[in-house]
């Protein structure tokens, strides 16, 4: 029962070039995939999978080297969240009157006191200047208390909405003022 050493390093040679073939088809695969969820142009996706493929490893390191930074679905993430703060930015409320930052839960604006939204007198929800009815219960709201908007393209429509409702919010003030110096005032 002899050994025979050359059978024995025949095999072994075999299994570490099936292993080393099994190794360079996965890192090529790899880089494959790697580089499809990195960018969508063709011509950089078969460039690092060619490096990987003709110089192995250090094809591989060259790819560490070149390969974009983020992968697609980062970069989607990314600029949804840019979008989300842009818009949360957009979307920030102004007093029409004096330009101070309010809150869509705002009533009256606290840096001047113009009136920003009626309520609503069967439910108590905020309501819109313009609302003829209230959404949420159905109630008609008093005309009294209904601003007319007419928007006109452009700037001065924004100018002449903001004017309108100046102008209706400060002859409410002052239908309320006099109503209250009617029932203060002895007579």
């Amino acid at each position: 029962m002899t050994i025979d050493l050359q059978l024995i390093l025949q095999v072994f040679l075999a299994v570490l070039g099936f292993y080393f073939l099994a190794f360079w088809a996965s890192l090529v695969v790899w880089t494959y995939r790697d580089v499809g969820a990195r960018t969508q142009d063709i011509f950089v996706q078969a460039l690092a999978v060619a490096m990987v493929l003709f110089f192995n490893v250090p094809g591989l390191f060259l790819y560490y080297i070149l390969r974009p930074r983020e992968t697609l679905a980062e970069a989607f993430d990314r600029s949804l969240e840019e979008e989300t703060l842009l818009r949360d930015l957009e979307e920030r409320d102004d007093c029409p009157v004096c330009q101070h930052p309010i809150r869509a839960d705002y009533q009256l604006c606290p840096n001047c006191h113009t009136s920003l939204r009626n309520v609503c007198g069967e439910c108590g929800r905020l309501l819109e200047l313009h609302w003829e009815r209230c959404p949420f219960c159905g109630t008609e709201v008093p005309r009294e208390h209904v601003v007319a908007v007419t928007v006109e393209p452009g700037i001065e429509g924004e100018v002449a909405l903001e004017a309108k409702a100046r102008e209706a919010v400060t002859e409410e003030a002052m239908t309320e003022e006099a109503v209250t110096e009617d029932v203060v005032a002895p007579r």
